[in-house]
């Protein structure tokens, strides 16, 4: 995770300004290949990069720019990729925090859904997954099943609003979180707590009972680090 953030140079970036070097060259909400490039090129060109390097950051800006285009048809999403650029961004938890919500809450009306939190993880875990390769490999040899980043986002997004719903007056399955709430379980404790407390199933959400709980705190690692070092 280090290298990579190195190879991009986004570790010397806060969130919002990558944000805003790629809303700048994104247009209608998307990103081609060659605005994914431009947008890069302005943040890691470095003329004393040896070729090696050079080659390695073009490999991991290539990889990037692969794991968002889902369906393979050239473009991708600025929101989930912006919430991917969380994993590999500089600057402190708040303006993480804060840039995220912001991009998340799309209508503006101080809420995230359920769906758009989902949306935010998996692009995280998408990340994470891809810079840590060995991780999603030894998930699945140990549980003989797939381990998706669609997968692990639905088993922590069910944690966290059923967490939310606990201290809530409202049901926030039906209007969403707020900024306040977003930051509370964002900072609170560590991602063992958050990973380890998952459930197979919560309302309507059936989650497969071999996404994790335990399993899924040792395979990843994650028992090691608070959430909010995960994201930094």
């Amino acid at each position: 995770l280090a290298e990579a953030r190195r190879l991009t140079n986004l570790h010397h970036m806060s969130l919002p300004d990558a944000l805003h070097v790629f809303a700048t060259c994104s247009q209608d909400g998307q990103l081609n290949r060659n605005q994914f490039w431009h947008a890069f090129k302005s943040i890691t060109s470095d003329s004393d990069a040896s070729a090696e390097e050079s080659e390695a950051s073009n490999y991991v800006v290539e990889r990037l720019f692969d794991i968002f285009d889902v369906n393979g048809d050239g473009f991708i999403d600025f929101m989930e990729f912006g919430s991917g650029l969380s994993v590999l961004c500089g600057g402190s938890s708040e303006d993480k925090i804060n840039s995220a919500f912001a991009m998340l809450d799309t209508t503006g009306d101080g809420f995230v859904t359920k769906a758009e939190m989902q949306l935010y993880l998996t692009a995280v875990f998408r990340v994470l997954f891809e810079v840590n390769p060995d991780t999603e490999e030894h998930m699945a040899q140990s549980m003989g099943h797939d381990v998706t980043p669609e997968n692990v986002a639905a088993a922590m997004t069910a944690e966290c609003f059923r967490e939310v719903a606990s201290r809530a007056s409202y049901d926030p399955a039906a209007r969403g979180i707020t900024r306040e709430q977003f930051a509370q379980w964002y900072a609170r404790g560590g991602a063992a707590t958050q990973v380890g407390r998952m459930m197979p199933a919560v309302g309507d959400d059936v989650i497969p009972a071999w996404v994790s709980l335990q399993e899924v705190r040792r395979l990843t690692n994650l028992q090691k680090y608070e959430i909010a070092n995960v994201y930094d």
